[in-house]
């Protein structure tokens, strides 16, 4: 069984100077988004999983010998693969298709957004990195599921 799932990233510093990764699951209903966070989270694969409203998890991992703090949002099923690919392309972001059933790219998916962020980040100018808002696209692409979501109920 094939599981496509798309995320959505960005990154912010905490506070203390950590660093904190945002990652939105996106995906049609019954995917495997939910077992694959669980996968990434527990590495385990739920037996059974009522149907998500909107589950946040957060965890943290050492990727490339830095800590990584990684804020997951684990929507309802809305998005299909066209509709994820398009808001990926959007946002300048990643789209994967995994398998949480069969672990296949668990880790390597979560890991490599990680590294893509701190590589688009490192490769941005010193102004913009200081005029960039912190968490714009969480907060953009957070209210327009919301918009989407309550347009659909």
């Amino acid at each position: 069984m094939e599981l496509e799932n798309e995320m959505i990233s960005s990154s912010s510093n905490s506070s203390a100077g950590s660093r904190e990764y945002k990652v939105v699951m996106l995906g049609a209903g019954g995917v495997g988004k939910s077992a694959m966070t669980m996968q990434f989270i527990s590495h385990r694969f739920p037996d059974y999983h009522d149907p998500t409203i909107e589950d946040a998890y957060k965890t943290q991992v050492r990727i490339d010998d830095e800590p990584a703090y990684l804020d997951i949002l684990d929507t309802a099923g809305q998005v299909s693969t066209e509709e994820g690919m398009s808001l990926a392309r959007e946002y300048s972001c990643s789209f994967f298709e995994t398998s949480a059933a069969l672990r296949f790219y668990i880790d390597d998916v979560f890991h490599g957004l990680v590294r893509e962020i701190r590589r688009k980040e490192s490769s941005l100018p010193m102004a913009e990195k200081k005029m960039k808002r912190k968490d714009s696209l969480w907060r953009k692409l957070k209210g327009s599921l919301k918009k989407k979501r309550e347009s659909t109920t």
